[in-house]
C-alpha cells in the first residue's frame, strides 16, 4: 500500500480497532459501503492492526 510505504499510516501493530457508527448517517449512500469498508479494512491491516471491526 502506497500510504504505508510513504510512512503516512500510524503503527497499529498489535492493536484491535473498533469503529462505532461506521457509515450510519442517513445521507450515506449504501452502494458505497463495500468500497469504503474495503478501503478502511485495508488501511487498518496495512497499519498492522490485529483486528478491525466496523460497526
Amino acid at each position: 500500500m502506497e500510504l504505508r510505504d510513504a510512512r503516512l499510516l500510524p503503527d497499529l501493530t498489535g492493536y484491535s480497532v473498533v469503529v462505532h457508527g461506521f457509515l450510519r448517517e442517513k445521507t450515506s449512500s449504501p452502494d458505497r459501503f463495500p468500497l469504503l469498508e474495503g478501503f478502511w479494512r485495508e488501511a487498518f491491516e496495512a497499519s498492522g492492526a490485529s483486528t478491525a471491526d466496523l460497526l
